[in-house]
C-alpha cells in the first residue's frame, strides 16, 4: 500500500484479494450503491504476468480481439473473473425471507446498468451477496451450474457460510503455501468438498458471446 499525504493508504489492484461492502440495513435502497461499488472495482485493470495464453488453451479458450472466449458463453464470461478481485456485499439486517424482493432489487439495478449503455457481465456482480437470510451468488468456483446464468438466489438459514466458504476458496487458490520443515502444506480443499450448497430459488440474467 501507498500511504498518501492525508493520511490515507492506496492500495494497487493487484495487491487486493477480496473488497466487502458491509450494510447495517440491506435493502433496495442500499443495495444498488453497494452494487455499484463492486461494479466499479470489476472495472479496475490489473497488470499479470506468466503465461497467461497457455493458461486459457488448457481451460479450453481461444485467443480473441478482447482476449479469450470459449464455445461456452459462461466460461468465457468466468474467464474475465479470473486474476480479478473478489466482492462481496454483507448486509446484517434485511432481506430475511423474501429471496424475490432481492431478485427484484438486483433486476432493477442491473437493468438500470443496462440501460444507461455500460457492459453488464459475470464480473460485474459480487460473488456472494449475503443478507438476513437470503444470499446470492455468482455462477462460478466452487458452486457452479453449467448452465449460462450470472447470478443464482435463494433462502438460506445461515448465509454467512457462504462468504466464509467462498472467502476459503479464494485465498486457498491465489495465495500459495508454503510447506513447514517437514514438507507439510496446508489444505483447506476438505473444506471445500463439504460445503453444503444452497437452496437455488431463482437465477438472474444470462451470459452471451463477445461480438466478432
Amino acid at each position: 500500500s501507498l500511504l498518501r499525504f492525508d493520511g490515507t493508504k492506496l492500495y494497487t489492484v493487484e495487491s487486493v484479494v477480496a473488497t466487502i461492502e458491509i450494510k447495517s440495513v440491506l435493502d433496495s435502497n442500499s443495495l444498488p450503491e453497494a452494487l455499484d461499488n463492486c461494479y466499479s472495482v470489476s472495472e479496475l485493470t490489473n497488470a499479470v504476468s506468466g503465461d497467461i495464453e497457455n493458461v486459457a488453451r488448457k481451460l479450453g479458450l481461444t485467443p480473441h480481439k478482447h482476449g479469450f472466449v470459449h464455445k461456452s458463453a459462461i466460461e468465457t464470461a468466468r474467464w474475465e473473473c479470473r486474476y480479478r478481485p473478489v466482492s462481496y456485499i454483507l448486509g446484517l439486517k434485511g432481506y430475511k425471507t423474501r429471496s424475490s424482493e432481492l431478485k427484484s432489487a438486483i433486476y432493477n439495478w442491473g437493468s438500470r446498468i443496462i440501460d444507461e449503455g455500460r457492459p453488464l457481465t459475470l464480473k460485474h456482480f459480487p460473488s456472494v451477496i449475503c443478507a438476513e437470510g437470503c444470499f446470492a451468488w455468482r455462477n462460478d468456483k466452487p458452486l457452479s451450474l453449467e448452465k449460462n446464468w450470472f447470478l443464482l438466489g435463494g433462502r438460506d438459514p445461515n448465509p454467512l457460510h457462504l462468504v466464509v466458504s467462498h472467502l476459503l476458496y479464494v485465498l486457498y487458490n491465489r495465495i500459495p503455501s508454503n510447506p513447514d520443515r517437514d514438507g507439510v502444506r496446508p489444505d483447506a480443499s476438505n473444506y471445500l468438498k463439504q460445503m453444503r450448497s444452497p437452496e437455488v430459488m431463482w437465477k438472474l440474467f444470462s451470459a452471451t458471446q463477445p461480438s466478432k
